[in-house]
């Protein structure tokens, strides 16, 4: 399993709120930068089996199912 680095990991969190931010002009949902991180952990803790360790699409949008469940948010 390959977990993201610090680093890399900031860089993910950031890419996922380019997406889902509330400030983002494609997908805005009214999420911080710490929900996402508690999220990014969750989802390779939890199921290591389905995170690809790319964080790519389908890991962004596995955190972004993971913030609506978890906040109640509307996508």
């Amino acid at each position: 399993m390959n977990i993201l680095l610090d680093k890399e990991l900031e860089t993910f969190i950031d890419y996922v709120l380019t997406f889902y931010g509330p400030d983002s002009g494609l997908y805005p949902m009214d999420i911080n930068k710490e929900q996402v991180k508690e999220a990014c952990k969750f989802y390779m803790t939890c199921f290591p089996r389905y995170y690809s360790g790319c964080a790519d699409t389908i890991d962004r949008e596995k955190i972004r199912d993971i913030l609506i469940y978890k906040y109640n948010l509307e996508s």
